[in-house]
């Protein structure tokens, strides 16, 4: 199996959802976000951008593919993602049934975040 050959395509007619179901087709413990930069809910949470929303309606985007290979750390994948898009990223890891947004462990590449919410989640449902 490839391992180091992840990559999303993106264009001017993708959308959110597109990221987002390529990115947890390769890793199924883990979910990314994009959130409204500058724009702030009345109790100072980041506004949820609607998956249904067109990658050209965030920023001009240069046709070509994003690179989610496992040994990319999650501070390298967000930032990337937010100098192209202009929006904030944030990489959610599953932990039973509730995810939680990693922060203090975005150093970790996505192989090791990934097999962490499969182990917490296996560990999970075996209790």
């Amino acid at each position: 199996m490839e391992t180091d050959n992840k990559k999303i395509l993106i264009s001017n007619d993708s959308l959110i959802r597109d990221i987002q179901y390529e990115f947890s087709a390769y890793y199924p413990f883990l979910k990314i976000e994009f959130y409204a930069a500058g724009n702030k809910e009345k109790n100072g949470r980041s506004i949820l951008l609607d998956p249904l929303t067109l990658l050209k309606q965030l920023a001009t985007v240069t046709p070509g593919a994003i690179d989610i290979n496992p040994n990319k750390s999650v501070a390298e994948v967000s930032q990337y993602l937010q100098g192209i898009l202009g929006v904030i990223v944030k990489v959610c890891r599953k932990s039973g049934n509730v995810w939680n947004t990693i922060s203090l462990s975005d150093n970790w590449t996505l192989q090791s975040q990934n097999m962490a919410a499969e182990f917490i989640c296996s560990e999970m449902e075996g209790n």
